[in-house]
C-alpha cells in the first residue's frame, strides 16, 4: 500500500459528483452536484462554524445546518437557467428537500471520494 493512497483530505477536498434523483420518481435528471466529503477541509471549517452556531445562545438562526450543507456543495453541471451560486444552492436544497436530503446522505460515505 502506499503513503498517498491513504491521504483522504485531498480527495474529498477536490469533490465528487452526485447525480440528482428526481424527488418524486427517483429516477436519474441528467443533473449533478460536485460535493465536498467530510474529510475535507472546508468541511471541517464549516463543521467547526456550524458548532459554534450551535452553542451560541444569541443565535437564532433555525437551519444552520444548510449552512454547512450549502458550503461543501462546489459547482454543479446539467441545471439550466440558474448560474450556480452559494445562494442558488441555498434556494435549491431549501424548496426542495429531497435534493438536500440526498447531498446530506453522499457526503458522509468516504467511499463516494476514493478511487480504487
Amino acid at each position: 500500500m502506499k503513503f498517498d493512497d491513504l491521504l483522504t483530505a485531498p480527495a474529498h477536498e477536490e469533490g465528487a459528483e452526485m447525480e440528482i434523483m428526481h424527488p418524486v420518481s427517483g429516477q436519474p435528471t441528467g443533473a449533478f452536484l460536485l460535493i465536498r466529503g467530510v474529510d475535507s477541509k472546508t468541511f471541517r471549517d464549516a463543521s467547526l462554524e456550524f458548532n459554534r452556531k450551535r452553542l451560541d445562545k444569541a443565535n437564532d438562526d433555525k437551519d444552520i445546518a444548510l449552512d454547512l450543507t450549502v458550503a461543501i456543495t462546489a459547482g454543479w453541471r446539467g441545471i439550466d437557467g440558474v448560474e450556480f451560486s452559494a445562494d442558488a444552492v441555498r434556494k435549491l436544497y431549501t424548496d426542495s428537500p429531497a435534493i438536500r436530503a440526498q447531498v446530506d446522505a453522499f457526503f458522509t460515505v468516504r467511499r463516494n471520494f476514493m478511487k480504487g
